[in-house]
Protein backbone atom coordinates (compact mmCIF):
# COMPACT_ATOMS: atom_id res chain seq x y z
CA UNK A 1 0.00 0.00 0.00
CA UNK A 2 1.09 3.51 -0.79
CA UNK A 3 0.46 6.48 1.25
CA UNK A 4 0.35 9.89 0.30
CA UNK A 5 2.43 12.64 2.02
CA UNK A 6 0.18 13.99 4.15
CA UNK A 7 -0.86 10.17 5.36
CA UNK A 8 2.84 9.44 6.00
CA UNK A 9 3.52 12.97 8.03
CA UNK A 10 0.68 12.13 10.24
CA UNK A 11 1.19 8.31 10.89
CA UNK A 12 2.96 7.38 13.71
CA UNK A 13 4.46 4.36 11.56
CA UNK A 14 6.57 6.85 10.19
CA UNK A 15 9.39 9.27 11.66
CA UNK A 16 11.30 12.22 9.91
CA UNK A 17 14.76 11.69 10.04
CA UNK A 18 15.64 14.29 7.68
CA UNK A 19 14.63 17.34 5.56
CA UNK A 20 16.25 19.19 3.72
CA UNK A 21 16.04 22.64 2.23
CA UNK A 22 17.35 23.15 -1.81
CA UNK A 23 19.38 25.47 -0.65
CA UNK A 24 20.93 23.38 2.02
CA UNK A 25 21.04 21.00 -1.12
CA UNK A 26 25.01 21.57 -1.99
CA UNK A 27 25.91 21.20 1.91
CA UNK A 28 24.26 17.97 1.97
CA UNK A 29 25.77 16.25 -0.30
CA UNK A 30 29.07 18.00 0.62
CA UNK A 31 28.91 16.07 3.84
CA UNK A 32 27.81 12.48 2.41
CA UNK A 33 30.63 12.91 0.56
CA UNK A 34 32.35 12.89 3.68
CA UNK A 35 31.38 10.23 4.75
CA UNK A 36 33.45 6.94 4.05
CA UNK A 37 31.14 3.98 2.84
CA UNK A 38 31.41 1.66 -0.62
CA UNK A 39 29.34 4.28 -3.01
CA UNK A 40 31.75 7.01 -2.22
CA UNK A 41 34.40 5.04 -2.95
CA UNK A 42 32.80 3.86 -5.88
CA UNK A 43 32.61 7.90 -6.93
CA UNK A 44 36.39 8.76 -6.47
CA UNK A 45 37.38 5.18 -8.40
CA UNK A 46 35.46 6.09 -11.34
CA UNK A 47 36.36 9.58 -11.03
CA UNK A 48 40.27 8.59 -10.97
CA UNK A 49 39.53 5.84 -13.42
CA UNK A 50 38.48 8.78 -16.29
CA UNK A 51 41.11 11.24 -14.99
CA UNK A 52 44.27 8.26 -15.62
CA UNK A 53 42.32 7.51 -18.89
CA UNK A 54 42.76 11.27 -19.92
CA UNK A 55 46.14 11.90 -18.58
CA UNK A 56 46.96 8.76 -20.47
CA UNK A 57 45.27 9.68 -23.67
CA UNK A 58 46.85 13.12 -23.93
CA UNK A 59 50.56 11.35 -23.64
CA UNK A 60 50.22 8.53 -25.61
CA UNK A 61 47.49 8.67 -28.20
CA UNK A 62 47.34 12.71 -28.67
CA UNK A 63 51.23 12.83 -27.86
CA UNK A 64 51.81 14.56 -31.11
CA UNK A 65 49.13 17.45 -30.73
CA UNK A 66 50.45 21.29 -30.37
CA UNK A 67 48.67 22.03 -26.84
CA UNK A 68 46.84 24.96 -29.03
CA UNK A 69 45.81 22.70 -31.64
CA UNK A 70 44.16 20.63 -29.28
CA UNK A 71 43.03 23.49 -26.94
CA UNK A 72 39.16 24.12 -28.41
CA UNK A 73 38.50 20.31 -28.66
CA UNK A 74 39.38 20.53 -24.49
CA UNK A 75 37.50 23.59 -23.82
CA UNK A 76 34.62 21.72 -25.82
CA UNK A 77 35.10 18.41 -23.65
CA UNK A 78 35.15 20.45 -20.44
CA UNK A 79 32.92 22.90 -20.91
CA UNK A 80 30.25 22.77 -23.76
CA UNK A 81 29.31 19.22 -23.87
CA UNK A 82 28.90 19.11 -20.31
CA UNK A 83 26.46 22.02 -20.13
CA UNK A 84 24.76 20.37 -23.62
CA UNK A 85 24.33 17.15 -21.18
CA UNK A 86 22.54 18.97 -18.24
CA UNK A 87 19.31 18.91 -20.02
CA UNK A 88 19.70 15.29 -21.23
CA UNK A 89 20.91 14.13 -18.07
CA UNK A 90 17.43 15.87 -16.27
CA UNK A 91 15.90 14.54 -19.10
CA UNK A 92 16.89 10.99 -17.67
CA UNK A 93 15.61 11.53 -14.21
CA UNK A 94 12.07 12.91 -15.54
CA UNK A 95 12.13 9.73 -17.60
CA UNK A 96 12.43 7.32 -14.36
CA UNK A 97 10.10 9.49 -12.38
CA UNK A 98 7.38 9.39 -15.51
CA UNK A 99 7.86 5.66 -15.48
CA UNK A 100 7.08 5.75 -12.04
CA UNK A 101 3.91 7.41 -11.89
CA UNK A 102 5.34 11.46 -11.22
CA UNK A 103 3.00 13.84 -12.51
CA UNK A 104 3.87 17.09 -11.29
CA UNK A 105 7.51 17.15 -12.13
CA UNK A 106 9.33 20.49 -12.22
CA UNK A 107 13.43 21.28 -12.77
CA UNK A 108 14.75 23.80 -11.35
CA UNK A 109 18.38 25.40 -10.42
CA UNK A 110 20.22 26.94 -7.72
CA UNK A 111 23.12 29.14 -9.43
CA UNK A 112 24.55 30.17 -6.35
CA UNK A 113 25.30 26.84 -5.46
CA UNK A 114 26.08 25.26 -9.09
CA UNK A 115 22.76 23.23 -8.72
CA UNK A 116 20.66 21.54 -11.39
CA UNK A 117 17.39 19.37 -9.74
CA UNK A 118 14.29 17.45 -10.91
CA UNK A 119 11.40 16.72 -8.58
CA UNK A 120 7.99 14.90 -8.60
CA UNK A 121 5.89 17.28 -6.09
CA UNK A 122 4.65 15.38 -3.47
CA UNK A 123 5.13 12.30 -5.17
CA UNK A 124 6.22 9.72 -2.34
CA UNK A 125 9.93 7.51 -3.85
CA UNK A 126 10.47 3.65 -2.04
CA UNK A 127 14.34 2.96 -1.49
CA UNK A 128 14.75 1.14 -4.67
CA UNK A 129 13.13 3.39 -6.78
CA UNK A 130 15.36 6.56 -5.50
CA UNK A 131 18.22 5.05 -6.71
CA UNK A 132 17.37 4.00 -9.67
CA UNK A 133 16.43 7.66 -10.47
CA UNK A 134 19.64 9.11 -9.04
CA UNK A 135 21.75 6.46 -10.64
CA UNK A 136 20.02 6.46 -14.32
CA UNK A 137 21.60 9.46 -16.00
CA UNK A 138 24.87 8.68 -15.21
CA UNK A 139 24.48 4.88 -16.11
CA UNK A 140 23.38 5.93 -19.47
CA UNK A 141 25.57 9.02 -20.65
CA UNK A 142 28.90 7.00 -18.94
CA UNK A 143 27.81 4.18 -21.44
CA UNK A 144 27.20 6.39 -23.97
CA UNK A 145 30.15 8.47 -23.97
CA UNK A 146 32.78 5.24 -23.74
CA UNK A 147 30.73 3.66 -26.93
CA UNK A 148 31.50 6.75 -28.09
CA UNK A 149 34.70 6.90 -28.16
CA UNK A 150 35.33 3.35 -30.48
CA UNK A 151 33.75 5.51 -33.32
CA UNK A 152 34.84 8.95 -33.59
CA UNK A 153 38.47 10.68 -34.87
CA UNK A 154 41.31 11.32 -32.56
CA UNK A 155 40.05 14.89 -31.48
CA UNK A 156 36.70 13.91 -30.60
CA UNK A 157 37.60 11.40 -28.26
CA UNK A 158 40.25 13.62 -26.76
CA UNK A 159 36.91 15.95 -25.89
CA UNK A 160 34.68 13.28 -25.42
CA UNK A 161 37.08 11.87 -23.02
CA UNK A 162 37.13 15.10 -21.01
CA UNK A 163 33.44 14.90 -20.70
CA UNK A 164 33.33 11.91 -19.47
CA UNK A 165 35.28 13.44 -16.68
CA UNK A 166 33.56 16.48 -16.19
CA UNK A 167 30.44 14.79 -16.34
CA UNK A 168 31.44 11.91 -13.59
CA UNK A 169 32.28 14.95 -11.24
CA UNK A 170 28.89 16.57 -12.64
CA UNK A 171 27.31 12.87 -10.96
CA UNK A 172 28.73 13.68 -7.29
CA UNK A 173 25.15 14.96 -6.24
CA UNK A 174 23.62 11.76 -7.12
CA UNK A 175 25.94 9.35 -5.57
CA UNK A 176 25.55 11.45 -2.29
CA UNK A 177 21.96 10.74 -2.32
CA UNK A 178 22.59 7.48 -2.80
CA UNK A 179 25.51 7.26 -0.70
CA UNK A 180 22.72 8.51 2.16
CA UNK A 181 20.56 5.58 1.63
CA UNK A 182 23.79 3.08 1.58
CA UNK A 183 24.79 4.49 5.22
CA UNK A 184 20.60 3.75 6.23
CA UNK A 185 20.66 0.75 4.69
CA UNK A 186 19.10 -0.97 7.53
CA UNK A 187 15.99 1.11 6.67
CA UNK A 188 13.70 1.83 4.84
CA UNK A 189 12.76 5.19 3.72
CA UNK A 190 10.38 7.22 2.02
CA UNK A 191 10.72 10.19 0.42
CA UNK A 192 8.82 13.02 -1.35
CA UNK A 193 9.61 16.47 -2.23
CA UNK A 194 7.64 19.74 -1.29
CA UNK A 195 8.70 21.63 -4.70
CA UNK A 196 6.31 24.79 -3.34
CA UNK A 197 8.38 24.89 -0.18
CA UNK A 198 12.00 23.98 -1.75
CA UNK A 199 12.00 21.26 0.97
CA UNK A 200 12.89 17.37 0.25
CA UNK A 201 11.59 15.29 3.34
CA UNK A 202 12.83 11.83 3.89
CA UNK A 203 10.79 9.40 6.41
CA UNK A 204 11.37 6.46 8.11
CA UNK A 205 9.32 3.42 8.55
CA UNK A 206 9.67 2.26 11.73
CA UNK A 207 7.92 -1.10 11.90
CA UNK A 208 10.91 -1.74 8.85
CA UNK A 209 14.46 -3.11 9.93
CA UNK A 210 17.16 -5.02 8.41
CA UNK A 211 16.05 -8.43 9.63
CA UNK A 212 12.29 -7.66 7.88
CA UNK A 213 13.87 -7.05 4.68
CA UNK A 214 12.28 -9.22 1.86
Amino acid sequence: MKFTPDEIASSERYKLIVSIRYSEVAEFVISRLKIRNPVVLLLFLLTMATLIWVILFRTVTAAGQPFLQMLPWSLTGLILFPIMLIPLHEALHILIFRLLGGKDIRIGADVRNFVVYVTAHRHVVEPVQFIIIAIFPFSVITTGLILSLFYVPMQWQWALSLTLLAHTTMCAGDFAMVAFYYTNRDKRILTWDDADEKVAYFYEDTRFNKDTRQ
